[in-house]
């Protein structure tokens, strides 16, 4: 047997789960740039008519709520590209895993080939 072991163990991890969580908080990303940009255009279309402090209130007010819709969607990007990336890490431990099994079972195939030669060997009376 080789001298060493591979992880046998298949990395744990729910790719439906992270999928659809990845999907979620993309789609939420959109739809909360979306409701910004449509409360945009009807702020901007009651702004054209109004006049005076409370208008310049409303304006800074909603421009600070904008602003917290744009970074929740941010939030959730960043979250889904969180994701995103514990998957493609989760991926790619499990390719190297596989990749160490195979080296195992190559060197494994090895050695038995060796053992089954000199026996051979024996048998027949050869010498090396």
């Amino acid at each position: 047997m080789p001298s060493w072991e591979p992880n046998w163990e298949d990395v744990r991890w729910n790719w439906a789960t992270s999928d659809a969580t990845r999907g979620a908080l993309m789609r939420m990303a959109q739809w909360l740039d979306d409701d910004a940009s449509y409360r945009q255009q009807q702020a901007h279309a009651l702004l054209v008519q109004w006049e005076g402090r409370k208008a310049r209130e409303f304006d800074e007010m909603f421009k600070r709520a904008v602003g917290e819709l744009r970074a929740m969607a941010e939030r959730c990007r960043h979250g889904a590209r969180s994701i995103e990336r514990a998957a493609s890490a989760a991926r790619e431990e499990q390719a190297r895993r596989e990749a160490e099994r195979t080296r195992w079972y190559a060197e494994r195939a090895e050695e038995l080939r060796e053992k089954a030669a000199a026996a051979w060997r024996t048998i027949s009376g050869q010498r090396d």
